[in-house]
């Protein structure tokens, strides 16, 4: 139900929503007090996805969650990989283009190259082998 505006003169109506923005903020701070680094939430998404958020501007250690969460919710011996990359890592088209420019750099006083194909090979996490399911893609685990 919506409230009628107020009055002419009358200062407006508080907002509704103010008591849960004051909820979520005192949520928060107890959160950073308490030494909180993340929240998962609930997505409602099929497959039990998660939603992981900092809380308060923390940055968590992405690795000490995601083993948390592997040990705690996986069954032994597989485990969470957050690519974290993947949140910052330009279009495939420019990294190729680096990659080309940066293969292109030689040290005139060894003769190496800035970036060898191994090297870039290794930091797209490309792999020479076919695998057995084609879907799978060529990436390293």
């Amino acid at each position: 139900m919506q409230t009628p505006p107020s009055p002419a003169g009358q200062p407006p109506a508080p907002s509704p929503f103010a008591a849960l923005i004051e909820l979520g903020r005192a949520r928060n701070e107890f959160f950073k007090t308490e030494g909180v680094a993340v929240v998962l939430r609930d997505s409602n998404k099929p497959h039990a996805l998660l939603n992981m958020t900092g809380v308060g501007g923390l940055r968590p250690s992405a690795q000490t969650v995601m083993a948390a969460l592997s040990q705690w919710a996986l069954p032994r011996g597989t485990s969470v990989e957050l690519n974290r990359d993947a949140y910052i890592q330009p279009e495939p088209l420019e990294r190729a283009q680096t990659a080309q420019i940066l293969a292109g750099i030689v040290d005139p006083v060894t003769g190496r190259q800035a970036l060898t194909v191994d090297e870039i090979r290794a930091a797209e996490r490309l792999d020479d082998t076919t695998p057995t399911n084609v879907a799978q893609g060529v990436l390293r685990g």
